[in-house]
């Protein structure tokens, strides 16, 4: 057991979670904020009251693992009098005669993550508690989120009336009252070890448990979304499956991303207007809040997933303008997405991604019912999607530049694409047992990327064809707020 400071928080380096501790760096009369100055609370991801000094204030950042920064105030005002304010991600610090700042330095430490169980009204867990109390915390799942970001945190009540959160490492005496409190516990990670492998799955549309049980060849999923659905958290984790969580768009909710990740995906199809609709210069000033967050929790950025086609911008074009824009930016990985029945197409496509030096991960990826059966000359069959996947997937394998990618979709239709994988929760579909079956490689981590400054030349492997279209105009894709696609989007996401 290592204290990382005196009395608040032990950062306990165990079997089921390890936390870094991290070293203070205070200073005096500076606030870190957000756009705004003269706001302590701008960017908090919670405030606590009553703590003595900043060196307090310091040891109950390094005990939030999402912790980057700190503002405390030991003003005698009664609305913020001896007020902590903990934050993830700030854009200046300022001068302030009233507040004390400061910053973490972790060291390098892995943590595992993890999640929320449905909590039980009219329930009080009696000692246990850690010491301090949130306050204006909007719902339980906010206060479970809190104590899944606590060292030491395994139980909470949360007391919707006052809005407070109380922290606790037991729940001993488990007592009843009058049904005001919401109580809860966070469900421990399986000991089940991570899949490897490249292949994964865009889970578009409603997704089960039993769903996610037939695939037995992927390590990793996304939906375009910040969380995994409840129903499949535990799962998920008893699987070895790693859910990658994604920054959509502008909105930016990082204190809600799914931490037990090793990546961060970053905006959806910014070149698209109806997607995330980012300009590189705009995508490259947010990009450090992206980074700070995945510093912070030890986990890699994959760049935003500029696709095919593109209403503002080619998306090589997008790409390599982002990178200008940002030169001293960590991504580590780069992403991209195409919808094409050509399997030579796809990967042509996303070869010419290999100039920025870095592993691809081709996020999107799958064949239209119509331009299928316009390449055959007659109705696509079942063999013919078959012969498609086996054929891109094979390519995908193959070449060490692609580390991970993902076929769209599971159940679902969507628009023309093509069938889907699974036609029920019970039995892989043919195009799905294609899938699952070909021989998967082993991912190579990605290493630090290289500076994105001067893109290396463009490689001799052609794009697909001007006439190879990225999906339909009046195909779905994913909406900012859910996996559930918005509809008119030229490419799903």
């Amino acid at each position: 057991m290592t204290v990382c400071r005196r009395r608040l928080i032990l950062c306990v380096f165990a079997t089921i979670v390890a936390v870094a501790c991290g070293q203070c760096n205070i200073q005096v009369n500076t606030d870190f904020t957000g756009p705004s100055s003269n706001n302590p609370e701008e960017g908090s991801i919670t405030t606590l009251t009553g703590i003595s000094s900043a060196s307090d204030c310091c040891t109950a950042c390094s005990g939030f693992k999402e912790c980057q920064y700190f503002a405390y105030v030991s003003s005698t005002s009664a609305s913020d009098y001896q007020s902590c304010y903990l934050k993830t991600s700030v854009v200046k610090s300022v001068a302030s005669s009233t507040r004390t700042g400061g910053f973490m330095t972790r060291t390098a430490a892995s943590h595992i993550g993890q999640t929320c169980a449905t909590p039980t009204s009219g329930v009080d867990y009696d000692n246990g508690f850690l010491g301090n109390a949130l306050y204006n915390v909007a719902t339980a799942g906010a206060c479970c989120k809190a104590c899944q970001n606590y060292t030491g945190c395994n139980y909470y009540t949360y007391v919707p009336g006052s809005s407070s959160c109380y922290l606790k490492g037991t729940k001993a005496n488990p007592t009843s009252n009058s049904g005001t409190t919401q109580s809860g516990t966070t469900l421990q990670p399986s000991s089940v070890s991570k899949r490897t492998g490249k292949r994964g799955l865009g889970l578009f549309g409603t997704t089960s448990c039993s769903d996610l049980a037939l695939y037995s060849s992927i390590s990793w999923i996304y939906g375009w979304a910040p969380q995994p659905p409840q129903e499949i958290i535990q799962c998920m984790n008893d699987m070895g499956i790693e859910w990658v969580p994604m920054q959509w768009g502008t909105s930016m909710n990082l204190p809600s991303m799914y931490t037990p990740s090793s990546h961060i995906l970053g905006f959806n199809e910014p070149n698209f207007n109806e997607q995330s609709n980012i300009s590189p210069a705009q995508a490259a000033s947010l990009w450090p809040q992206i980074q700070s967050f995945a510093q912070a929790n030890n986990m890699k950025t994959v760049s935003p997933s500029a696709s095919a086609g593109g209403d503002n911008y080619d998306p090589i074009a997008w790409m390599t303008q982002f990178l200008g824009n940002c030169s001293n930016c960590q991504v580590d990985v780069i992403a991209t997405h195409i919808y094409s029945c050509y399997p030579q197409g796809v990967k042509g496509f996303a070869d010419q991604f290999k100039r920025f030096n870095r592993p691809i991960w081709l996020t999107e990826f799958a064949c239209t019912d119509s331009e299928l059966s316009n390449i055959k000359g007659r109705t696509a069959t079942v063999q013919d999607y078959v012969d498609y996947i086996n054929q891109t997937v094979a390519l995908l394998e193959a070449d060490s530049s692609y580390e991970r990618y993902a076929y769209f979709g599971v159940r679902t239709s969507v628009g023309s694409l093509s069938p889907t994988l699974s036609n029920s929760a019970a039995s892989l579909n043919a195009q799905g047992k294609a899938y699952v079956s070909y021989p998967s490689s082993t991912i190579t981590p990605s290493t630090p990327a290289p500076s994105p400054a001067t893109p290396a030349p463009s490689p001799t492997t052609p794009a697909p064809s001007p006439t190879t279209p990225a999906p339909s105009p009046t195909t779905p894709a994913p909406s900012p707020t859910t996996p559930a696609p918005s509809p008119t989007t030229p490419a799903p996401s």
